[in-house]
């Protein structure tokens, strides 16, 4: 449980960040955000996935306009794949794939 606090805050600064700044602004600064969050967290995201996924995540920051939030996903690891719980695919499908009424 202690390490699951970090990934909390890790999310919460990365979503407060997109929501918060200029889309441009932040993607200048995505190469010393990435370093921070990375560094806050027990991760095995390395420099090698963020270069591959760079040019990508900066192109979303420039041009997009959604509000950001953050989902933790409980669920157990099988090897080297990780298996979601069902109560967080349930909360995934309503928080996201939700109709929304008129």
């Amino acid at each position: 449980m202690e390490d699951v606090v970090p990934k909390y805050q890790a999310s919460a600064v990365i979503s407060d960040m997109v929501n918060q700044s200029d889309g441009v602004r932040l993607a200048d600064s995505l190469d010393n955000s990435f370093n921070t969050v990375v560094n806050m967290t027990n991760t095995n995201i390395t420099a090698v996935d963020y270069k591959k996924r760079k040019v990508a995540v900066k192109n979303m920051l420039e041009r997009g306009s959604s509000i950001s939030s953050f989902f933790i996903i409980d669920g157990t690891n099988s090897e080297e794949d990780f298996i979601p719980n069902k109560a967080t695919i349930a909360d995934f499908k309503d928080r996201f794939f939700k109709e929304q009424s008129e």
